[in-house]
Order: structure tokens, then C-alpha cells, then sequence
């Protein structure tokens, strides 16, 4: 009795050990497969990651450069008519640079090209006028629907309201901030950061805007000008004349630039103007939106692919018994893709004109001989 018993035991554990070892076998399987599905999808969403990180990338180059430019030409958030409209061309001209890159990229991965020749000197030709044109109008459509302001995109003045200024605290009798008045500049800060530069780094300090001297200048100037001159102060926007005019209040603000505010104030040796440190709303956002554009059409049910199989791929012809897609055979040929795109009218315009064509030439082929 105790060999057979023994027998039976040694019998359950080989039986146990065996089923440790089929789950474990299973276990590995099913682990295995999960990593080659999770690399299929990573290959696929990579090229798409990429190209929309590339749009990303020169919108938001573009962006830059209107402050750069801005700050070359001393136009500020602040100045009127002239600083919205450079804000609108920065905008339609990064909007222009993300589309084509996008595009670019996107054709790269088309012709079967891999990760690394994506960013390829290729980008520095084959533009397209039709798309830069839908590229920049889109890029400002989708930049005033998402809350932009064109102003916003130029360098700060430090005498006035900064590109970041939301809100701002209303100015009372005492000679300092009270603690109502600290609490609101604390969430304001929080919330927009440095009116002037976007930072939400250290203290917040309370911004008199205008600057108490300038008001104390303009208050002077307005005492010793003429009737006729206080008049005409009166009745036009301070905004058009450059002057500090206003009530004054409290704009929420970080150290350095309460610094080069009080140097500015003081001495009068720096520029007034301040370049943002962070992107002011909404961001990239318009300019990934644009870059989709290019993408929409390789997506499942995008417009834009490819035939059926056995059938005319887009009305070009077949290649073997498989459609082939008009942008296979445009990349193929070397030839520019033209429209392709969630809101690409050209396609569908150039669509048309093709199917006419070849509706036409099917006619004259079925005309008899005379």
C-alpha cells in the first residue's frame, strides 16, 4: 500500500508538472503573439507618428518665426492693425510649411521609403501652389475655430498687455496688492502664466499696466498740450496713439521679466519687446490638423485609395489582376500628388476631369471606321 500510494503521488506531480509546463508553453504563445501584433501595429502607426511629428515640427518653426521677425521690425502683440495682420501671414506661412511637409514625408513612405531617408532634401522642392494655397487657408480657418488671435503670436511689449494676458485684476486704492488681490494674481498665474512670457516659474508679482511712470508721463504731456490736442486724446483709442492711457491694473508676472520691465523703466537700455517661452494658445494644434489633411485619404474609408481588385484602381488602368491607386501610380511615374486630402477639392475636381477623358476616349474607340 505505502509504494502504491507513493506511485500515486509521484504520478499527480508529474500530471501537475506537465500541466505547469502546457500553461506555461501557452502562456509564451500568447505572449508572443501579442508582441508581433503590438509590433505590426507600431510599424504601421509609426510612419503616421512620424508625419504628423514633422507637421508639428514646422508649423510650430513657423510660429517662431513670425516672433523672430516681428521682433526685427519692433511690432509687438500690442501694436494695432499692423501686429493681428503679420500674425495672420505667420500663420497661413506655417500653415504652408506643415501641409508640405507632411506631404513630403508622406510620399516618402508611399514609394516604399523607411524611417531613416523620411526627412529627405526632397522637402526643399516639388511644391505644390494648389495645395500651398488650400494649406494656408486651412491653417487659418482652424487657427481662429480653436480661439486664436493672430496678435498673440508676436513678441510681448513690456509696457503693455502681454501675449498672454486673459485677464487681469482690477486696480484698488491701496498702494500695494491686498491679499484678495494676491490670491486672484496666484490663479491667474496658474492658469496663463506671465502675461508677458508665458512662464509659470517662481512668485508671481502684480504688473501695474500701463507703467505708473508712463501714466505719469502721458498725465503731464496731457496737462501742458493745448485744448485741441487733450480733445482729440479724449476721443481716440490710447491704442492709436502709442500713449499709456487707461486705468491701470494688475497683470500677473514672473521675475525676469519685472526685472527687464524695471531696467526698461529706469534707464531705457533694453527693448521693450519679450519673446515667448512657451507657445501661446492653441498651440500646434491648427498645424497638426493640417498635416492630417495628408493622411486622411491612406486611413480606412479615407478618399483617395486604391481600386478594387480586378477593377481600374481610380480609373488609370489596372496592374495585373490588382486596382492600383492614382497616388501609386503618381509616386511612380515622379509625378506631384495633387488634392489628396479630407477637404482637397482639386481631387475631386481632377477626378472628374479624368473620368470625362477617359469617357471620352472609351467613344471615339467604339466609333466605327469610316
Amino acid at each position: 500500500m505505502p509504494r502504491d500510494r507513493r506511485g500515486q503521488a509521484e504520478q499527480r506531480h508529474e500530471e501537475q508538472e506537465g500541466e505547469a509546463t502546457g500553461s506555461g508553453r501557452s502562456l509564451m504563445h500568447q505572449a508572443s503573439s501579442a508582441a508581433g501584433a503590438a509590433r505590426s501595429l507600431l510599424s504601421r502607426l509609426a510612419p503616421f507618428g512620424l508625419q504628423m511629428f514633422v507637421s508639428s515640427i514646422a508649423y510650430g518653426g513657423g510660429l517662431a518665426a513670425v516672433q523672430i521677425i516681428g521682433a526685427g521690425l519692433r511690432m509687438s502683440c500690442a501694436t494695432p492693425l499692423l501686429g493681428p495682420a503679420l500674425g495672420a501671414v505667420g500663420v497661413g506661412a506655417a500653415s504652408v510649411l506643415s501641409g508640405h511637409a507632411a506631404r513630403v514625408t508622406h510620399r516618402h513612405f508611399e514609394a516604399g521609403g523607411g524611417l531613416r531617408g523620411a526627412l529627405s532634401p526632397a522637402a526643399l522642392s516639388d511644391f505644390d501652389l494648389d495645395e500651398m494655397l488650400l494649406d494656408a487657408l486651412s491653417g487659418l480657418v482652424l487657427f481662429k475655430f480653436v480661439g486664436g488671435q493672430f496678435r498673440r503670436l508676436l513678441p510681448s511689449d513690456l509696457r503693455a498687455p502681454g501675449a498672454f494676458a486673459h485677464h487681469s485684476v482690477p486696480l484698488s486704492a491701496a498702494k500695494h496688492a491686498t491679499d484678495m488681490e494676491k490670491g486672484q494674481l496666484i490663479s491667474l498665474f496658474k492658469r496663463d502664466g506671465c502675461h508677458h512670457c508665458g512662464s509659470k516659474r517662481g512668485p508671481v508679482i502684480g504688473d501695474h499696466i500701463p507703467p505708473t511712470k508712463l501714466v505719469k508721463v502721458d498725465a503731464a504731456a496731457a496737462v501742458s498740450s493745448s485744448a485741441l490736442l487733450r480733445y482729440v486724446r479724449a476721443m481716440l483709442p490710447s491704442a492709436l496713439l502709442g500713449t499709456a492711457g487707461g486705468r491701470q491694473a494688475y497683470y500677473a508676472q514672473c521675475t525676469p521679466c519685472c526685472r527687464a520691465q524695471s531696467n526698461l523703466m529706469r534707464h531705457g537700455r533694453r527693448s521693450p519687446l519679450v519673446l515667448h517661452r512657451w507657445l501661446v494658445p492653441p498651440g500646434l494644434l491648427p498645424g497638426v490638423l493640417v498635416g492630417f489633411r495628408q493622411h486622411y485619404s491612406s486611413l480606412p474609408g479615407g478618399k483617395g485609395g486604391g481600386g478594387a481588385p480586378g477593377g481600374g484602381g481610380g480609373g488609370r488602368g489596372s496592374n495585373g489582376g490588382g486596382g492600383r491607386s492614382r497616388q501609386e501610380e503618381d509616386v511612380a511615374q515622379g509625378g506631384a500628388r495633387k488634392g489628396r486630402g479630407l477637404w482637397g477639392w482639386v481631387t475631386r475636381m481632377e477626378d472628374a476631369t479624368d473620368a470625362g477623358a477617359g469617357e471620352g476616349a472609351g467613344a471615339m474607340m467604339a466609333l466605327p471606321a469610316p
